[in-house]
């Protein structure tokens, strides 16, 4: 599991970390989002794990503060939901093949109803 506080060390400094996809601009996109709402839900990122394979991620994120309200850090579940995506994507192909043949299907089906004439 990778986790975001590696991203976000400190909200007032620059993004230590570029492992989404967008890099360093897509962390500090985050990191300022962050800072204004102080919570970030659902939102999916790509990471380039260190033996090159690529993941799909959906991330949560919280600012963490102390008694004085002051930020000490942040809190994230990262969830892997690169199977999910990629069942996502099986399935819309399937979709369209299944699309594809019924179209083909139906013109078939309607030069055989006029050969018939």
């Amino acid at each position: 599991m990778l986790r975001l506080v590696s991203m976000f060390p400190h909200l007032h400094r620059e993004p230590t970390a570029s492992a989404a996809l967008g890099g360093h601009e897509e962390a500090k996109t985050i990191q300022e989002r962050l800072r204004r709402e102080e919570q970030i839900t659902n939102y999916d990122l790509t990471f380039h794990k260190k033996d090159g394979e690529w993941i799909e991620t959906n991330v949560s994120v919280s600012l963490l503060r102390d008694s004085d309200g002051t930020v000490i850090g942040t809190l994230g579940v990262t969830r892997d939901i690169t199977e999910q995506k990629r069942a996502e994507e099986a399935l819309r192909r399937s979709e369209e093949r299944s699309d594809a043949l019924y179209r083909v299907s139906n013109l078939l089906a309607g030069a055989h109803d006029t050969d018939e004439c």
